[in-house]
């Protein structure tokens, strides 16, 4: 055969049908599979019978198509999709279609890798037990179950919105890590409502006739996932496929309906675990994942129907490409102009919320690794992210680009391309603004006070009060210390009588214990006298004038009667509360004497230097306090604040020596300017510190260097 003859003949087995939306559907009755053609794909397919030249079959089409544009090398391109879906078959020995892929091991390669992220196991076919199901399930589908499942959404949504601060109070933090039997709870109602899903896919298929022949696992970015294939439903009606499609979030939708009514009802914790976890995730997942229209999943399927569009990913992603391609060469490519508007806006809103989505996936990855100590795992999947999201499309787009360039006829028109690349190069290198956001706590400045002695506390003066120097301001009460007071009274009580016994005794040999007494005397009321100096400082005085602060609430030790309490140690809820030596009671000064305590993790701490500029957002305030860093901490923490943990800010461990970090962090200590209303001691805030500019390629080759 010559290099124009095609040796290759379309399948007479093929079921080609009409599409609703336009264009036509090829059904591989043997394999399964399916195409959507449009008019001129459509001829060439058919007029495939293995005699007709390259050349011939592009003019046929043209002349029944003035409008299309087909050239011999979109002719290859198309021989090439129907050759991998085994639309045809070939008539000699050989093939002359070869996968452009095949001349690029790279990009092979490259879109192997990515393919791992995206592999489907078929399991069995479902056909039987469809059928068998399927007379009890058109029993159950009657007008009144229709209402009450109706009812049950709508109302579930209405105690939604009236109870939404309970909902949201039930939300576990990351910090609280679920234990071994909770994941394998959550993992096992993901494959139950997952299950659910798909089979009232194949459920609403086989009522419209439409076949499902096969249900398998898939693995999506290393995520199992039930899927059923139900892409027979192309060859329905539109309004049956849309019943097809919307099945699976119909059912999800009563099933997190039925699970928060539940929820609200139950009493039970670990029924209400299952119940919550249960309507969450057929409802978050269904609303912002299956059900939304910019991802390729139920509610893209739904829209593409009610748009009568059919391919509209693929559609407005060629009218995209199409409008960057000539906004960066100058120069049109073919594309259509029928329904432009809808396709671009499509297609750039897609695009947008795919980056926004890509980039909020890495970062929740990066944080729940991070949390849960499998950074090496969480690299894996972020690099695999972004290889088949952002890295191989990028690739092929700016190869596109330069070929194209390439091929232009003036100078101007080539080096175009060359030139917009190396203007968005330079913007990757220019340095922007860059913050650190950490959690903070924030501490007095001023004159401290604390338990000179263990006892229970008399408060004398209420918190926030205005103090003179000197002012008695708690007493501490310890009847062991009273007791220890009254022994060393008897002690000296009891030498002095027993040296008037032997100043009064006449006695050579008596006489001469005397020495021996009085200087026993003579020590046991210098430890009275220190003892008694000891007492003094039970009383608690007022270092310097100024406002009354209390201090941190703490959790008392053990008592002798066993008691807890947790409060601030000088304030009046904590009078008769037993305090230890050395805690910290209160703080004398001004309200502006304070500082803010940031927390900052090790990742970021080397880009913290002294005299950068903070904005403080205290915790339920609008008002920002400005700032500055005045000192940063070399030393990780050993020991960490209750308050970081009690606010789900920093993941914290209990030992023996208290509350540490779970995570290497350094403490910060910024500098509050006194602006505005002045914060409350002890009071969690966020904290902004304004580091160096860093360009996005720093970023980029301090995330690769993070992750490897």
């Amino acid at each position: 055969m010559s290099d124009v003859d095609l040796p290759w003949k379309k399948r007479a087995d093929l079921q080609i049908t009409p599409h609703d939306g336009g264009g036509w559907v090829v059904k591989d009755p043997v394999l399964s599979r399916y195409a959507l053609l449009d008019d001129v794909e459509c001829c060439v397919l058919q007029s495939l019978d293995g005699r007709t030249s390259r050349t011939e079959l592009v003019d046929r089409a043209l002349r029944r198509f003035p409008g299309c544009l087909l050239t011999t090398e979109d002719l290859s391109a198309f021989l090439q999709s129907l050759a991998a879906h085994q639309f045809i078959r070939p008539l000699g020995p050989r093939s002359v279609v070869t996968p452009s892929s095949a001349k690029n091991p790279l990009l092979r390669l490259l879109q192997g890798a990515a393919g791992l992220l995206r592999l489907q196991v078929p399991l069995f076919n479902p056909s039987r037990m469809l059928d068998a199901t399927l007379p009890s399930v058109r029993r159950l589908l009657n007008p009144l179950t229709m209402v009450l499942a109706t009812a049950a959404i709508i109302f579930a949504g209405l105690l939604l919105l009236l109870r939404l601060q309970d909902v949201t109070r039930a939300f576990p933090s990351l910090q609280q890590l679920p234990s071994a039997g909770s994941v394998a709870v959550l993992l096992l109602i993901f494959i139950v409502v997952k299950l659910v899903h798909e089979m009232a896919h194949a459920l609403a298929a086989r009522h419209f006739g439409a076949e499902c022949s096969e249900c398998g696992l898939m693995l999506l970015i290393f995520t199992p996932v039930l899927y059923t294939n139900v892409t027979d439903s192309w060859t329905l009606p539109r309004w049956q496929r849309m019943c097809v499609t919307g099945a699976g979030i119909a059912v999800e939708l009563l099933l997190a309906s039925i699970c928060l009514l539940l929820w609200w009802q139950a009493t039970d914790s670990s029924l209400r675990f299952v119940l919550f976890n249960t309507a969450v995730l057929c409802s978050v997942n269904t609303l912002l994942f299956n059900g939304n229209p910019l991802l390729r999943f139920d509610g893209y399927f739904l829209l593409s129907d009610a748009l009568a569009i059919p391919n509209l990913a693929s559609r407005s992603s060629a009218v995209v490409r199409e409008f960057f391609h000539a906004l960066l060469t100058g120069q049109r490519q073919r594309a259509e102009n029928e329904r432009r508007g809808v396709l671009l806006t499509y297609g750039l809103a897609s695009l947008c919320y795919r980056v926004a989505l890509t980039l909020a996936i890495v970062s929740l990855v990066r944080v729940m690794a991070k949390e849960w100590h499998v950074e090496f795992l969480g690299s894996l999947v972020i690099w695999g992210l972004l290889l088949s999201s952002v890295f191989l499309p990028a690739v092929g787009f700016v190869a596109g680009v330069m070929a194209t360039g390439a091929q232009a006829s003036t100078w101007l028109s080539r080096s175009r391309p060359v030139l917009l690349l190396a203007v968005l190069a330079a913007i990757c290198c220019v340095p922007m603004p860059r913050s650190i956001l950490a959690p903070a706590i924030i501490e007095p400045t001023g004159n401290a006070v604390y338990a000179p002695l263990s006892g229970r506390i008399d408060c004398r003066v209420n918190t926030n009060a205005e103090v003179a120097s000197g002012q008695t301001l708690a007493v501490l009460h310890n009847p062991d210390l009273l007791r220890a007071g009254q022994q060393y009274d008897a002690s000296v009580a009891r030498m002095q009588t027993q040296r008037r016994i032997i100043e009064n005794d006449g006695g050579s040999e008596t006489r001469a214990l005397l020495p021996v007494v009085t200087a026993s005397l003579q020590s046991a009321e210098r430890q009275q006298a220190l003892f008694a100096q000891e007492l003094k400082s039970l009383t608690l005085d007022s270092p310097a004038s100024g406002q009354l602060f209390g201090g941190p609430l703490r959790q008392s030790e053990e008592t002798v009667d066993g008691e807890y309490w947790m409060a601030q140690p000088l304030s009046t809820g904590s009078s008769g509360r037993w305090v230890e030596r050395g805690t910290l009671l209160a703080h004398v000064g001004t309200a502006w004497d304070c500082q803010a305590k940031v927390c900052v993790s090790e990742s970021e701490i080397a880009d913290v230097k002294i005299g950068q500029s903070v904005r403080v957002l205290l915790a339920g305030h609008e008002a920002i306090v400005p700032g500055r860093v005045m000192a940063v901490s070399r030393e990780p923490l050993d020991a960490l604040n209750e308050e970081f943990a009690v606010a789900g800010a920093v993941a914290g461990t209990v030992d023996r020596a208290g509350l540490r970090p779970t995570d290497t962090h350094y403490f910060v200590t910024v500098a509050l300017e006194p602006r505005g209303p002045a914060p409350a001691m002890y009071q969690m805030a966020d904290v902004r510190i304004q580091t160096a500019p860093r360009s996005l390629l720093q970023r980029l080759l301090r995330f690769v260097r993070a992750s490897f």
